[in-house]
């Protein structure tokens, strides 16, 4: 079989919709699991393996980061999971 003959046909937009769909949900994926990688997890990783003082002096300016940046995350995958809804069977 040549390659044009496993590719699919560019007259079925709802299969090109789809795999759009997909992609864009999964990039979204992707930049909610960096927000919480750089917004929570490395600071707490930082206070863990002894960040500067001054860093652990700032308590509820980390704690605000965190809460922030776990808020990007899960609104970033709510956008994502949306994208998924709009497949078609």
């Amino acid at each position: 079989m040549t390659p044009a003959a496993d590719a699919p046909s560019e007259a079925d937009p709802k299969l090109r919709r789809n795999e759009e769909a997909k992609l864009t949900a999964n990039y979204l994926n992707g930049a909610a699991v960096a927000c919480v990688a750089i917004g929570a997890i490395a600071p707490l990783t930082g206070l863990a393996l002894g960040a500067p003082a001054a860093m652990a002096d700032s308590t509820p300016a980390l704690a605000g980061e965190l809460g922030l940046a776990i808020a990007f995350s899960v609104g970033i995958h709510w956008l994502a999971r949306r994208c998924l809804g709009e497949l078609r069977a």
